[in-house]
């Protein structure tokens, strides 16, 4: 299980990264604003009303919610971007609904799941910005675990048991009739 942080691990590297964040004007999000963007303050979103949704700009870290107004520029925030199916097309009972990730800064949801785990990181100076990279892989699968040290720094890297691999038994594939 991954470890709550819930105190200050590296006063050091949090005054760093606390001094890169301001010298390069980058404002982290709390979880509580990304969950309800109504919290978000107000000079945030007169700079995002102006800002594209996928302009790389650390501003757009705000709009990592599913609540984004769905505008390539400007937007704000607004109910939660899905589609529902009718009955009709597929031919049951049950709502199905499909959650729509195109108003994503970068077009996908997993900058958030990214964000989730760097960011208690940063703020308890568990990860320094100017001695270390932070890195993952796109499968989503994210696990911050103490990783090793490389001539790049320190990266985050998920960890995978060996056992759980080598044990499975592949199921083979059969012809469909």
């Amino acid at each position: 299980m991954i470890p709550i942080v819930t105190e200050v691990t590296n006063k050091e590297s949090r005054k760093r990264a606390i001094e890169r964040c301001r010298e390069r004007k980058i404002v982290l999000p709390t979880f509580a604003e990304m969950r309800d963007p109504s919290l978000v303050p107000e000079p945030i979103k007169r700079r995002l009303s102006k800002l594209g949704l996928w302009d790389l700009d650390p501003m757009n870290l705000f709009r990592i919610t599913w609540k984004n107004e769905p505008k390539e520029t400007g937007g704000l925030f607004g109910g939660p971007n899905f589609v529902e199916l009718p009955s009709e097309l597929t031919g049951v009972p049950a709502r199905i609904v499909m959650l729509i990730g195109k108003w994503f800064p970068t077009g996908a949801h997993k900058v958030g799941a990214a964000y989730g785990c760097l960011a208690p990181s940063i703020v308890s100076g568990g990860f320094d910005p100017t001695t270390q990279k932070a890195a993952w892989p796109s499968t989503g699968n994210y696990s911050p675990t103490r990783p090793p040290r490389t001539p790049m720094g320190r990266i985050r890297m998920p960890t995978f048991s060996r056992s759980a691999w080598s044990t499975a038994t592949p199921t083979p594939l059969r012809p469909r009739p």
